[in-house]
């Protein structure tokens, strides 16, 4: 994977939405939301041809996972 490449990206697994929240609410945390923000701009300001932003967002683009403790 061309984020991870090896050999991390054998070494790492990567949680879908829903089970990332879960872990997250399985630490005690009350609020957990798992986000998909628009990253296109800040993609294109940081360098990235048109084709790695199109790449980018054709891989589902960056989660942010937002959670608060009590």
């Amino acid at each position: 994977m061309p984020a991870a490449p090896e050999p991390m990206a054998s070494r790492i697994r990567l949680c879908e939405d829903d089970e990332l929240r879960r872990l997250a609410l399985q630490a005690d945390f009350v609020v957990a939301r798992v986000e998909r923000p628009e990253h296109d701009g800040f993609a294109r300001e940081s360098g990235l041809s048109e084709a790695e932003v199109a790449f980018f967002r054709a891989t589902g683009g960056a989660r942010l996972l937002t959670a608060r403790k009590p």
